[in-house]
């Protein structure tokens, strides 16, 4: 799972990539669905119970491409024809069992080879550690670089999400050595770490496909730059040390007031607009992807399928507090529907 707002755990009690202050209640369960999306036990939990998982599947429709890869195929294609490009995700994180990596990885080849039978403007994005990361880092190599090379000759790429900062070695290790042998890999960083900015150095001499930059995902750890000032002035600045590589930047991120200083820096010419791709969640700030379409922006939604959506559903709902009311709603339709 991917990046900024959308991947897990942010503990900075502030303000969130919507911009608006949270009050003690919302920080509360903000900080509850945090650790509810660390407990994997709940969501075997959730898995396991065929009502409790219809209900809360209900609830997260609108942050997830749906179950299977047909059902977010057609979301891919609903968003081509709104002008937006697409990056799909088979959800699943952590993966310690041969037979769940081998799966994952046969699930992402055959998405390749759906995507290579369509028109459809999609790239995949993948956690290494839903490929064999955890069981050894040269299991998730292979994979990754099978995936990436099945969809080298159609120009699309495969963009490796960001993890928890205890992987973050072991997730660059990994991608450094796919680049050696695949070259349509994307990376995703973290600008929470102030050791992102030697990170990224690093890699552009790797010359990847594209840099993702995510705000930081995960429950941060110390000395991690916190939400405000601090944390935009180290994202800007990646953004213009990956741009002025000539490598793409994808700029995930829901922050107003980040997606505006970058407008401002293309307006300004001091940013190369074909380098800037802006990246929004399914189902959020629906309106500012809208506008940066509108403005003539390449814009870019992430899409999620597969039945692993609880921690993910936590994510959405920690991010956002007010979003636990319409996915109340939903939740509870689900239950007086089955009655």
């Amino acid at each position: 799972m991917v990046w900024a707002a959308a991947l897990p755990f942010h503990l900075f009690p502030v303000a969130d990539d919507m911009s608006t202050a949270m009050n003690s209640e919302e920080i509360y369960v903000r900080t509850a669905l945090q650790r509810l999306a660390l407990d994997e036990g709940a969501k075997r939990y959730v898995m396991g119970n065929p009502n409790l998982y219809r209900v809360l599947l209900a609830a997260s429709r609108p942050f997830i491409g749906g179950e299977v890869r047909d059902e977010a195929l057609a979301c891919a294609r609903q968003l081509n024809r709104a002008g937006h490009k697409v990056t799909i995700d088979y959800v699943g994180e952590s993966s310690r069992e041969h037979s769940v990596v081998d799966e994952a990885a046969a699930e992402f080849l055959s998405l390749a080879d759906d995507l290579l039978k369509t028109d459809l403007y999609a790239n995949i994005s993948l956690d290494l550690s839903h490929i064999g990361l955890l069981i050894d880092p040269t299991l998730a190599v292979h994979h990754l670089c099978n995936i990436a090379g099945r969809l080298e000759d159609s120009g699309r790429e495969v963009i490796v999400s960001a993890e928890s900062f205890v992987r973050v070695d072991a997730v660059l290790n990994a991608t450094k050595a796919s680049l050696g042998k695949q070259r349509n890999i994307g990376v995703t960083v973290q600008a929470y770490l102030p050791r992102t900015g030697r990170d990224v150095q690093s890699l552009l001499s790797d010359s990847p496909a594209l840099v993702r930059i995510v705000k930081g995902s995960f429950d941060p750890p110390l000395g991690a730059y916190e939400r405000g000032e601090a944390l935009n002035g180290a994202y800007l600045s990646l953004v213009k040390i990956v741009a002025d590589s000539g490598t793409p930047v994808l700029l995930a991120t829901h922050d107003p007031r980040i997606i505006q200083e970058v407008q401002a820096e293309i307006a300004g010419d001091r940013l190369d607009p074909k380098l800037i791709r802006f990246e929004f969640l399914l189902g959020i700030a629906e309106d500012r992807l809208q506008t940066a379409r509108m403005q003539g922006r390449s814009t870019q939604v992430y899409i999620t399928y597969g039945k692993e959506w609880f921690l993910y559903l936590c994510n959405r709902l920690a991010e956002h507090p007010p979003n636990l009311i319409p996915a109340l709603g939903r939740a509870l339709k689900a239950i007086t529907d089955h009655q």
